[in-house]
């Protein structure tokens, strides 16, 4: 997992979001593939999901498309996972659970 703190770490650049491009893509998709992609990680001791509310997929017909950058999201997404890892799961032995919704 590649987090912002390393870029910034290993970097004596500002991190500088302007050199990432902005694309159209949809973003109920881009979520399920990423939650699908951690959990498939056999190193992890939680699970992940992803749950979008009935009503906002029919009202929005399966598809929100956004202007974004996906590495930016995904380095985003990855903090949240890492935080959870390092500050939230503090008993291992249990099973812990991230939910996107």
């Amino acid at each position: 997992m590649v987090t912002i703190h390393s870029v910034l770490k290993n970097n004596d650049l500002e991190f500088d979001v302007t050199h990432f491009k902005n694309e159209e893509f949809e973003l109920f998709k881009y979520i399920d593939k990423y939650v699908k992609n951690i959990g498939a990680s056999n190193r992890i001791n939680y699970q992940i999901n992803f749950d979008v509310d009935p009503e906002i997929k029919r009202f929005y017909k399966d598809k929100i498309k956004i202007k974004g950058n996906k590495d930016l999201l995904k380095m985003a997404f990855d903090v949240i996972v890492e935080n959870a890892q390092r500050h939230a799961f503090i008993n291992q032995s249990k099973q812990n659970k991230i939910e996107f919704s």
